[in-house]
């Protein structure tokens, strides 16, 4: 596969072989020397078996996914999350949308606010032109609704867009801090022609990145204002559907899951739809600690479907040993690269990497710490996994998909 840029030149994906030019032949074993390192590798094995997790969830808790596609924004990935049943995919930027409309997804939410005239205007066009297309939004705010309605009455169109009331708990991101609010917000949207208020949203990872009951709890107190908000709007007849859709779960689907549809009940006026992003490939770090799949006597698991490959550049230290990728290349806001397999100059005998840490990342370089006395040599591999993948798949615009022999059987590529 060879692609062009816009101004005529070349793509070069930086891992790829010969001139950079090129993705891999299937059956390529991507660390036998072809390949230039630093290489991200995406498992197949452990893609598939995230994905169809995800959608037996979703299956057997009546729930709707919007994949969050910022996690990879990839063509290759929204498209088998598409193919095993998500109801589209979320974005978070209108640059996200409109690459998520190439890749063909007809079912987009912006889990977020609308306020760029141009990215009003962009929807505007691509909702007059492909009818067919779907397309929700947030609103918080009296204004912001406002500034929505009059900029789609401008554009001449005859658009009327669904939206959602956006809440979120105190000291957290966008939305209404409370039940009054958002009757008051849903009251000035039903006075907007160009707006149709479907439901609420509201994310409830900005509450915290762990499992401590404290901000368990907390998540199913958030939970509790999302329902008692659309109790309330209900009972002023404010919403303009009659299935109220509520979109919350990420970072913790599984309580927001477990927690709302046990206050549903048996009433059919609701529909949920959560919005997980990063269990397209896990992690060996973050995630690992804190995503739904880690949490003791759950059926629902996931693994690890990203690496990073790196060779060893010096070893100026008996116990320092300095590899080819850093923070160009691996992710490091959450933690830094986790060692766990070495293999030799063309990618045999591979070996456990116990006793080995990645203590800091320069631009280009990673520094290992190495246990005394291991023969670790220049151009030998070191595999790492990493932690929080939202912040893996940016660096990279072509991650070779691999089998459990680390052979090509394909390609991720990215749009950010």
């Amino acid at each position: 596969m060879s692609e062009r840029a816009p101004h005529g030149g070349p793509f070069h994906y930086k891992s790829a072989p010969g001139r950079g030019l090129e993705v891999a032949d299937d059956g390529v074993f991507v660390l036998g020397g072809e390949l230039l390192s630093p290489i991200m590798v995406m498992k197949q094995s452990a893609l598939d078996h995230n994905i169809a997790e995800m959608a037996a969830y979703s299956r057997r808790h009546g729930v709707l996914v919007a994949p969050h596609a910022k996690t990879a924004m990839s063509r290759e990935l929204v498209t088998r999350q598409l193919a095993a049943g998500a109801w589209g995919a979320s974005a978070a930027t209108m640059a996200q949308v409109r690459s998520l409309r190439s890749f063909g997804v007809t079912h987009v939410l912006l889990a977020n606010q609308l306020v760029d005239a141009a990215g009003i205007d962009w929807i505007a066009d691509d909702l007059r032109r492909h009818p067919h297309n779907a397309f929700i939004c947030y609103v918080d705010s009296v204004e912001g609704a406002t500034l929505l309605d009059r900029r789609l009455a401008e554009s001449g169109t005859d658009v009327v867009l669904p939206v959602l009331a956006e809440m979120a708990p105190a000291q957290g991101r966008a939305g209404c801090r409370s039940v009054a609010e958002a009757v008051e917000l849903a009251r000035a949207i039903t006075a907007c022609p160009h707006l149709r208020l479907i439901g609420l949203a509201g994310y409830e990872g900005v509450i915290g990145c762990d499992r401590d009951p404290h901000t368990t709890d907390a998540v199913s107190d958030f939970c509790d204002l999302l329902e008692n908000t659309a109790q309330a709007i209900g009972q002023a007849a404010l919403f303009a559907a009659e299935r109220v859709l509520i979109s919350v779960g990420g970072a913790f689907f599984d309580i927001v899951t477990e927690h709302l549809l046990e206050r549903y009940g048996t009433r059919q006026d609701r529909q949920l739809l959560i919005r997980p992003g990063g269990y397209i490939s896990h992690d060996h770090g973050m995630y690992a600690r804190t995503s739904a799949c880690a949490q003791p006597g759950r059926a629902f698991r996931l693994r690890p479907a990203l690496e990073l490959w790196g060779r060893v550049l010096s070893r100026p230290e008996p116990e320092l040993a300095i590899l080819d990728f850093g923070r160009r290349d691996a992710p490091y806001d959450q933690d830094l690269p986790t060692p766990h397999t070495i293999r030799d100059l063309d990618g045999g005998s591979p070996r456990p990497a116990t006793g080995f840490t990645v203590t800091a990342l320069n631009d280009q370089h990673a520094y290992l710490t190495v246990p005394r006395g291991d023969e670790l040599s220049p151009g030998e591999w070191v595999g790492c996994g990493i932690s929080h993948p939202c912040t893996a798949f940016d660096k990279w615009r072509y991650l070779p998909l691999i089998d459990d022999r680390y052979r090509t059987v394909g390609a991720v590529t990215t749009d950010f």
